[in-house]
């Protein structure tokens, strides 16, 4: 247990700067960091049926 948890703080060191600067991006940007699929297709009907 403690090897699996030493894996995910070090995952979480290595990702965080990477996450912050992409969070910082999208605020100076107004764009969301999780954009919706329709974004991406908005010819694809299919896209403006998933809410998640």
């Amino acid at each position: 247990a403690v090897a699996f948890c030493k894996k995910f703080v070090s995952l979480h060191e290595e990702m965080s700067p990477i996450i912050m600067k992409h969070m910082r991006e999208s605020l100076a940007s107004r764009v969301p960091l999780y954009r919706p699929v329709w974004w991406f297709e908005p010819t694809t009907p299919r896209g403006f049926e998933i809410n998640d």
